[in-house]
């Protein structure tokens, strides 16, 4: 399990976003793969975390705008999840992909004016 692209938020208990990314194993035990899925961690002063998976907004065909949860887990794994993203966060272990900015190139000496 990998936390990516972590984006600090600090508005009250939410704390940050990120992606999620999980291997997936055959029935075999095999890997087949992985997911990754958009997250936002919470923690409260009183010590209690949770993760929510990000939703998927989608339109009706009445036009009511929606929204689904793409993931979800049983309540042993999700509390697996839980610590383990909780305790990763804290120990830092993540990768902060910063976009690479565009590097402006210019030469002159061909401009006609």
């Amino acid at each position: 399990m990998e936390i990516l692209e972590l984006r600090e938020i600090n508005k009250g208990c939410l704390k940050c976003a990120f992606k999620l990314k999980m291997d997936v194993y055959d029935k075999m035990g095999k890997k087949v793969g992985h997911s990754m899925t958009e997250c936002a961690y919470f923690e409260k002063d009183n010590g209690n975390f949770w993760l929510n998976v990000a939703p998927k907004e989608f339109t009706t065909i009445e036009g009511q705008k929606k929204t689904y949860n793409m993931h979800s887990w049983d309540e042993n794994l999700t509390k697996i999840i839980n610590k383990a993203v909780h305790d990763m966060l804290k120990r830092g272990e993540f990768q902060k992909k910063v976009p690479k900015q565009p590097q402006a190139s210019f030469d002159d000496s061909e401009c006609p004016f």
